[in-house]
């Protein structure tokens, strides 16, 4: 009986076990879907407490939230993190360089930008007014005035409810920080400024999921090409590296920005993933990428043609076929073996398909009485022909014995003038014996 008990009681922490590690897995695989960002634009509002300090320059800007810095130029962060909390920030410009910004820290040490290291820099006062072209501004109250030039009396051009803490002149224009915002002055007017920036650091983490099997058979019907759309995101992946969780990444690339990525170029399109297709995977010149299916628009085009044979065989050794016109492990489909015979249905190549790095047949292939289709690169297979007759014997028509009866009297000289030698020594030994030197004779 206590046995029982035992054998029950383990029974039932297995079955609960086994209930908490399906659940588990089964929240794992869901969290594995393939995914790919709408947009990589971050925003610096979500991404501080509240400024302290500020640098602006012409399409940059650097700010401070105590010991983090960001700067911003042309769109592309950088992160920095100083050894105590950031007292000051400035930026200044010369034509060889650019931009260069500097902060001091806690422990009043001047630091320059993005080297990290220390520098000599004379901080402008911080002053609640400042005079401009147009006339002055300042800060009272924690509320931002402006008195035109011509002298009339200053007007409040912020909001009651707006909490000013500086106000900071950059190359004639005003700025001012209100929590985590930055705002820009004109006159009467002030405008909230936009912060954003583009952070690829998303698509770094990309889940494979059942991608690759999606992609099985998905171009050996007919062959899908999209043109990608202007201003889409895309990211390299290399689908040689696919036993693993997360896809290998390499560069993010802008469409209509990045050079070779020109709005409305046209790509093959490998297979669609995703809970609901809403991710594509297309490939041009070799490679591959990954994008938003939204940002891709199909297009009709007939690049199967047909081909000169319709029979041929497998004609190098660990050949494989692929679903796509791309050779990947990723679209790998199933192996040939050498000397096999497959059916050719068609060929693609970089004539009729820019999209291609290389020209491609598509077959089909029997084994085990199953039918696979698959794309094979030219190369890996060749014409196959059949002789009822058998193999013919063709003779060189510049074919010539001349050397080889050179050769063969040479041989016989050699060998008729070696047995000559034979006889004649063996005839000067036997003259020996048979006739006794004259000495023998006189005794």
């Amino acid at each position: 009986m206590k046995s029982l008990k035992i054998i029950t009681t383990l029974l039932s922490v297995a079955v609960c076990t086994a209930g908490v590690f399906g659940s588990g897995a089964a929240a794992s695989a869901e969290s594995n879907v393939t995914f790919y960002p709408e947009n990589f634009t971050e925003y610096v509002d979500g991404n501080v407490t509240e400024i302290t300090d500020f640098a602006v320059g012409k399409n940059c800007y650097a700010v401070a939230d105590g010991n983090k810095i960001i700067v911003i130029e042309s769109g592309t962060p950088s992160f920095y993190n100083a050894n105590s909390a950031v007292t000051a920030l400035d930026c200044v410009y010369d034509e060889e360089n650019g931009y260069t910004f500097f902060f001091k820290d806690g422990d009043d040490k001047t630091y320059s930008l993005p080297e990290m290291k220390p520098a000599e820099h004379v901080f402008a006062a911080i002053s609640t007014i400042y005079t401009t072209e147009d006339g002055e501004y300042k800060l009272l109250d924690s509320a931002v005035h402006f008195c035109p030039a011509d002298g009339t009396v200053y007007q409040q051009i912020t909001e009651n409810d707006a909490t000013f803490t500086l106000i900071k002149l950059f190359e004639g224009v005003l700025y001012g920080v209100c929590g985590n915002q930055l705002f820009k002055f004109d006159k009467t007017d002030s405008e909230k400024l936009t912060l954003d920036f583009t952070d690829y650091s998303s698509a770094s983490s990309i889940p494979i999921g059942n991608t690759i099997e999606k992609l099985k058979g998905f171009n050996t019907e007919k062959l899908y090409f999209v043109t990608l759309n202007d201003g889409a995101y895309l990211t390299e992946i290399d689908l040689n590296m696919v036993a693993q969780t997360y896809f290998k990444v390499d560069k993010t690339y802008k469409i209509g920005v990045n050079e070779g990525f020109t709005a409305g170029k046209s790509a093959i399109l490998l297979g669609t993933t995703g809970t609901d297709g809403e991710v594509s995977l297309v490939a041009f010149g070799g490679k591959a990428y990954i994008m938003r299916t939204e940002n891709t628009s199909a297009i009709e085009k007939n690049a199967v043609a047909t081909t000169e044979f319709d029979t041929a065989t497998v004609s190098i050794a660990s050949a494989s076929a692929y679903s796509s016109p791309l050779v990947s492990v990723g679209t790998k489909l199933f192996a040939l073996e050498p000397g096999a015979k497959v059916k050719v249905l068609g060929k693609v190549t970089m004539a009729t398909a820019q999209e291609l790095h290389r020209d491609f047949y598509l077959i089909e292939y029997m084994k085990d009485e199953t039918s696979q289709k698959g794309f094979v690169p030219f190369g890996y297979i060749s014409e196959f022909k059949y002789n009822e007759n058998g193999p013919n014997e063709t003779q060189d028509p510049e074919a010539t014995y001349e050397n080889t009866v050179k050769t063969v009297v040479l041989i016989l000289l050699v060998v008729l003038l070696v047995l000559i030698a034979i006889g004649y020594l063996t005839w000067i030994a036997t003259s020996k014996k048979n006739n006794p030197d004259k000495t023998d004779e006189t005794k």
